[in-house]
């Protein structure tokens, strides 16, 4: 590339490196792309180069998300790029998962923040909350009725 790649871990003479925590919303059928935004510290008059990859928390590769990883290129100058890390939406009721992207290598750059958490909420609500309670007079307990329930229940087979 025609400039020094020297791997530079810490150095106060050179731009910090680090990496935002964002939360973006699963969607019930497409892809959405959660912006991870990686910044420097200042601008530098030279190019810095990092290394990035996602990795799994509660959030499992190919099912939730699509694995990234690669190297990211500031030009002199330039302090602000944003990583497209693809969310893959579903139907299917979970709890909000996370997931991570970590920065393994600098080049003219030194880590300030390394590892940015990335939350996906879901759109999904709990089946249980759906469940609705039948008024009864007061003094009377009050009873499920199913139904008034979103979906079926299903009873045992005879013994």
């Amino acid at each position: 590339m025609g400039y020094d790649r020297t791997l530079v871990s810490s150095c106060h003479n050179f731009p910090q490196v680090s990496v935002t925590n964002v939360t973006v919303i699963e969607g019930n059928s497409s892809i959405t792309n959660a912006g991870v935004k990686v910044t420097l510290s200042a601008s530098a008059p030279f190019p810095v180069d990092v290394r990035f990859q996602t990795s799994p928390g509660t959030a499992t590769p190919g099912l939730d998300y699509i694995s990234r990883q690669g190297w990211l290129h500031f030009k002199a100058g330039e302090t602000v790029k944003t990583i497209s890390v693809p969310v893959i939406g579903d139907t299917i009721y979970e709890p909000n998962e996370t997931a991570s992207l970590v920065l393994l290598e600098a080049v003219n750059a030194g880590f300030a923040n390394s590892q940015g958490l990335w939350t996906i909420k879901t759109t999904i609500d709990h089946p249980l909350r759906s469940f609705r309670w039948k008024r009864t007079p007061a003094g009377s307990r009050s009873t499920f009725n199913p139904s008034l329930a979103p979906f079926t229940r299903c009873k045992a087979a005879p013994t």
